[in-house]
């Protein structure tokens, strides 16, 4: 009757009570002797709808037997619920058998919000998440939907960050604020990711120090309120996006003493790298590390201080002549770091230093820092009107940098990694540049110009072309005002490769540093004075040197300065110490191997 009122066909209506009685049938077959039949009918009656039997009739007895298991004839609706989700991963052409077992997964408050979508949005959720994460990824982009929130939109964000999102109860979805859905998923997701490094932190805490120690629950979570903000991901196409990114400055860090909790969490969390723990013992000393109390931070006025932490941070020690110099010597008030958690330049990204770095005396440095990876997907430009080198621009990520899309060994996309992609240009029209990663770092047909001098650094590989991408180029000292020719520097902790690379510009020096140098198809200017430093200094000319280089070594193939071939006849000199015979008209030579 009820049915009948609702506009329901009478076909539709037997199908509906034919599937009821074969549900009840199951839970009658199942409770044995003592089955109360008047209680199941009641149940199945009021609870199950024409939705929950039109996903049903698609399945058999046996598997409405699979379904009801453990499952109370009170909670009834709850198999009408699985029903409907299972019918669509049947539609999508799961097994079965799979189906049922990925189902019974779903938690019973999340199985009542996917039942509460429509038949065409669980086929959504089914096309759009993996079954055997039904019981996560669905369910999250359900309560999602639940929300308020387009089911599109839930489904487009990555897995971990739509969890963070679904999970937050101060969630509130208004499509008309302002922020985008993706901008709250990425706070969620670093709130989340911050509260787990705390409660790392906490555990890790020598005899309970969180709840004993005066001060140290206020400080810890005050830092996770700074720390949240910090570590958001961050998505950047020009200077609008660079508002919502925090900005410190090391005075900042020192107002208060709860920011060694902050540098501890940092620590945790992964934010200061892989050595971050022993960076910062040895940086903030012994009354930092025995951790029973907090304390403020002492910031020095000039990173020359800092260069004796080198290699607690994981690199090789900088010699005296270079800590001694005034080269490197930069007041610690004139940094700035702008940050995120993952940091993504969305192609042809333009941003303006000119603010950050201005024209003066005093020398600078700008940082936009990933405390995660940092991912550059296409051309990406950073103008400055001042051209004078008083200033750096740095992109430094305490995990990787990936150009494209992120870098796997069984890559998937091949245009990106395997095959010979479109150039991706990497332009600085101030004066220097330079750019850090703590792993590994892989630039493939990559372009990059700077107006003076450029670094790159790994504490790991560095890796430029492939067999086929050899479409590299390094152009330095194009905008640079009144000053010398310019440098190249490259640092690796433990291998540099390259295959495919021209220098050029107003080159002065290039410096490369690894254990191990392995170089084919490069050009260096003639202008410049080439230092290559390995662990030992050798060097190696064989016909299969670059795909059998020697460790420790400097390993030449097919490598020229200006239009010279280098060859083992180039060189004179011994192992730790080689030089070519060609000099510069200043009596230097011209490449020098040497060794640390």
């Amino acid at each position: 009757t009820d049915l009948t009122a609702s506009g329901v066909d009478i076909s539709t209506q037997l199908s509906h009570f034919a599937t009821k009685g074969e549900l009840a049938s199951t839970y009658i077959d199942a409770g044995g002797a003592s089955v109360d039949i008047a209680a199941i009918v009641t149940n199945v009656h009021s609870s199950i709808t024409v939705e929950h039997t039109t996903s049903l009739k698609e399945f058999d007895p046996s598997h409405m037997a699979t379904m009801i298991s453990g499952v109370d004839i009170a909670s009834v609706v709850n198999i009408g619920h699985k029903a409907k989700v299972a019918h669509s991963y049947k539609k999508k052409g799961d097994d079965i058998a799979s189906i049922l077992t990925n189902v019974a997964n779903i938690a019973v408050a999340d199985l009542a919000t996917m039942g509460g979508q429509s038949l065409a949005d669980l086929d959504k959720i089914a096309a759009g998440t993996d079954l055997t994460k039904i019981h996560e990824d669905g369910a999250h982009a359900a309560k999602l939907a639940a929300s308020g929130v387009d089911l599109d939109q839930a489904l487009a964000l990555d897995p971990e960050k739509r969890k963070s999102l679904a999970e937050d109860p101060t969630f509130t979805y208004d499509p008309n604020s302002g922020t985008s859905l993706e901008d709250h998923a990425n706070s969620a997701h670093g709130a989340a990711e911050v509260q787990d490094a705390a409660n790392a932190l906490k555990a890790s805490m020598p005899q309970n120090s969180y709840t004993t120690s005066p001060g140290f629950q206020a400080a810890l979570e005050s830092a996770i309120s700074v720390a949240s903000v910090l570590l958001t991901d961050r998505v950047i196409s020009s200077d609008s996006d660079m508002d919502y990114m925090p900005e410190i400055k090391l005075s900042s860090l020192a107002s208060n003493g709860y920011n060694t909790e902050l540098i501890r969490l940092l620590a945790q969390y992964g934010a200061l790298g892989s050595n971050g723990s022993a960076l910062a013992d040895a940086v903030l000393g012994n009354s930092y590390s025995a951790f029973n109390t907090s304390l403020p931070i002492n910031a020095q006025p000039n990173v020359s201080y800092y260069q004796q932490f080198l290699t607690d941070l994981g690199a090789r020690a900088l010699g005296k002549e270079i800590t001694g110099s005034t080269i490197t010597s930069v007041p610690t008030s004139n940094i700035e770091l702008t940050t995120g958690a993952q940091i993504t330049f969305n192609p042809n990204a333009i941003l303006d230093a000119s603010e950050v770095l201005p024209d003066g005396k005093t020398r600078r440095i700008a940082m936009i820092g990933s405390a995660k990876d940092m991912i550059v997907k296409g051309d990406l430009t950073i103008t400055n009107s001042n051209k004078t080198e008083n200033s750096v621009v740095v992109l430094g990520s305490a995990d990787d940098i990936h150009f494209r899309s992120e870098y796997s060994s069984s890559s998937t996309t091949p245009e990106h990694y395997a095959g010979n992609p479109d150039v991706i240009n990497l332009t600085y029209t101030g004066a220097n540049a330079a750019i850090g990663s703590q792993d590994t770092m892989r630039l493939v047909n990559v372009s990059m110009s700077t107006g003076g001098n450029l670094a790159i650094g790994t504490l790991d590989e560095l890796h430029i072309g492939t067999d086929v991408a050899q479409s590299n180029s390094i152009s330095v000292g194009t905008g640079g005002e009144n000053s010398d020719p310019d440098n190249v520097y490259m640092y690796a902790n433990n291998l540099i490769q390259i295959n495919g690379l021209n220098i050029t510009g107003r080159v002065d020096d290039v410096y490369m540093e690894a254990v191990t140098i392995n170089l084919k198809n490069v050009n260096f200017p003639t202008t410049a004075e080439v230092v290559l430093r390995s662990r030992d200094g050798t060097i190696g000319f064989a016909t299969d040197q670059f795909t059998n280089p020697i460790i420790g070594g400097v390993n030449f193939t097919n490598v020229k300065h200006g239009n010279d071939i280098l060859s083992m006849g180039s060189f004179t000199g011994k192992p730790g110490n080689w030089t070519t015979t060609a000099k510069h008209p200043n009596g230097t030579p011209k490449v020098q191997v040497i060794d640390f």
